[in-house]
């Protein structure tokens, strides 16, 4: 039995001042021979310098897209995508538009563009009116009534462009109608176009109809639904790609919006989301290794300038800092032994590197292994995998095909997820709800300006011999919606889900009203239940944007998406029962 030790010689300082010895000072000669010495200036290695570098990559494109977490109707519900006509981000966040105010505002807005286009198609006055009557702008299905004490503006413009301008849901539905049935020049007899202009109204139409579809990109209704998973409050979905030795799925189930990037993944190969997919194919590669190097890095050489971006004789780190201390051994020891070798890739794909042969000065090749070869080591930039994949998609590269910029609007809508420990509820407070031009409304804003009631609860009369009212429970602002604790059905012991609920309000009149939420995240129509862990001890905040990108093929796309942020920590509302206050105070 024998055990074998490593032992690393290195100079001891006698002071814990480094500033001398940084300075380098010169004394002698042979002095400054010893200190190149010290630092291996004249050590040898039986080694020589790398000049070529083979690599043989296998790449596929990805080809599969799946909306949600997959499951055993995953192949089902996933459908072809082609990453060069649409930015992943599009796929994966836009959010439905028709049947919110943001879709009411684009149906006028299509309306007025589809009058402007008639009339640089040379349509009258009285034919553009026919297409208004035609297409009436018809609001039943999206009721607004309750946005107007929020929104006036909003309503006394939408009250303007009632009658004026054409519904542009509707003209879209018949023109897309007429294109399907192969009768696109077969317009409504309401409209009365003029046989002479007939041909130019309907290529008005036809270029009003391409803009439409390219205006907003949305969910459509048969894609197996969308990615956003309102009981976890962020994004989940999957792609799919095929290499030579099968199907590799990646997984991104807890993508909160924002810049999707190559680390939000984990890769599988357990399960297949369908389709005939696309084989790869193998790329062979020379290139001359390049040194690595990042700011700051020490020289080479003992008798180099250095720059002064990093300055590690400076560090100040405590002795259980493992990781800046590691990080700091790692730069100073072997900082200068990685080397660059780049290879080109195709957006939208999935790599694996299949072999890497580097051939030195004296003309030996050798031929590298991975670092991890069982699958469990580490890597720079390799997807992660998921627990108990097989190592054949360990050490996958993934570029996903994401939009390189875009542009994003202030937020329509915005929530904040709170505890109220107290209380033993969470809050969901709309600091932010669409209004009816598709912008926002502050709701503590219209509240101040007195749009909306206020929410203190105080005595109407003036009886002067009393010192306290009692009341039920103390006030709660409308834009305040509480989640109570559920278990629910079939769940393990310990498993909560938070349920949004109503408060019911009594008004001056006596009249008893619950106030619903005004904007799109929280609704009433199905019990909405978020997992309790979503919503922790720091909060949850979500917005709604807009957002603006452009894709490989150069065209542009909008959708709407969430954003899912940090809250503010916990909250209070100073809920509380059977109190008693003094006349002509607020109960908050």
């Amino acid at each position: 039995m024998s055990i074998t030790t490593w032992n690393r010689l290195e100079p001891v300082p006698r002071s814990s001042d480094m500033r001398p010895q940084l300075r380098a000072e010169l004394a002698d000669p042979l002095w400054s021979l010893s200190r190149q010495w010290q630092f291996g200036e004249f050590a040898g290695e039986d080694a020589g310098t790398p000049i070529d570098v083979t690599t043989t990559v296998e790449v596929a494109p990805v080809t599969r897209y799946h909306p949600g977490r997959p499951g055993g109707t995953a192949a089902s519900r996933a459908s072809d995508m082609d990453a060069r006509h649409l930015p992943l981000e599009a796929v994966v966040e836009q959010r439905p538009v028709v049947g919110t105010m943001a879709g009411v505002r684009r149906r006028v807005d299509g309306g007025q563009h589809l009058l402007r286009l008639l009339a640089a198609a040379g349509a009258s006055r009285a034919q553009r009116s026919r297409w208004v009557a035609t297409f009436p702008l018809d609001l039943a299905s999206t009721p607004i009534a309750h946005l107007v004490p929020h929104d006036p503006a909003g309503a006394a413009w939408l009250d303007a462009a009632v009658g004026r301008v054409p519904d542009g849901e509707a003209v879209a539905a018949t023109l897309e109608r007429l294109r399907d049935d192969g009768r696109p020049d077969d317009l409504p007899d309401e409209l009365e176009v003029p046989a002479r202009q007939l041909d130019r109204i309907v290529a008005a139409a036809d270029r009003w109809l391409t803009w439409w579809r390219a205006d907003v990109d949305e969910p459509a209704t048969d894609a197996g639904g969308d990615a956003w998973e309102t009981r976890r409050l962020e994004y989940a979905f999957a792609v799919q790609a095929r290499l030579s030795d099968g199907d590799v799925v990646l997984h991104a189930d807890d993508y909160g919006g924002g810049r999707l990037d190559w680390f939000e993944f984990e890769a599988d190969h357990r399960q297949s989301l369908g389709g005939a997919g696309a084989d790869g194919r193998t790329l062979v590669r020379h290139a001359v290794p390049t040194p690595a190097y990042y700011g700051g890095m020490p020289a080479d050489r003992f008798w180099e300038f250095e720059p002064t971006t990093v300055r590690f004789g400076a560090t100040t780190v405590a002795r259980t800092d493992l990781t800046h201390l590691l990080l700091d051994e790692f730069a100073l020891g072997y900082g200068t032994d990685w080397f660059v070798v780049p290879v080109t890739l195709p957006t939208g794909s999935v790599a694996a590197v299949r072999e890497l042969r580097v051939r030195d000065v004296f003309g030996v090749e050798t031929t590298i292994a991975p670092t991890d070869r069982d699958g469990h080591g580490w890597r720079m930039y390799a997807t992660s995998t998921r627990l108990g994949a097989a190592p054949r998609v360990a050490g996958l590269l993934h570029l996903p095909a994401v939009a390189p910029a875009g542009q994003e609007g202030p937020a329509i809508e915005e929530v904040a997820w709170f505890r109220d420990e107290l209380a033993n509820l969470v809050w969901a407070v709309e600091e932010r709800t669409p209004g009816i031009l598709g912008g926002a409304v502050e709701r503590r804003e219209a509240r101040r300006r007195g749009l909306v009631p206020g929410t203190s609860q105080r005595l109407d009369v003036d009886v002067p011999d009393i010192d306290l009212v009692y009341r039920l429970h103390t006030a709660i602002p409308e834009d305040w919606h509480p989640l109570v604790p559920v278990v629910p059905r079939g769940a393990d012991v310990g498993a909560l889900e938070l349920e949004l609920r109503t408060v019911e309000r009594v008004d001056a009149d006596g009249m008893v009203h619950a106030s619903a939420p005004l904007g799109h995240l929280l609704s009433l129509e199905t019990p909405l239940r978020v997992a309790a862990e979503e919503v922790g001890r720091e909060g949850r905040r979500t917005r709604l944007h807009w957002q603006l990108a452009r894709a490989a093929d150069g065209t542009y796309h909008s959708w709407l998406s969430h954003r899912v942020g940090v809250g503010r920590g916990e909250g209070s509302s100073d809920l509380a029962f059977d109190v008693s206050r003094p006349p002509r105070t607020g109960l908050r």
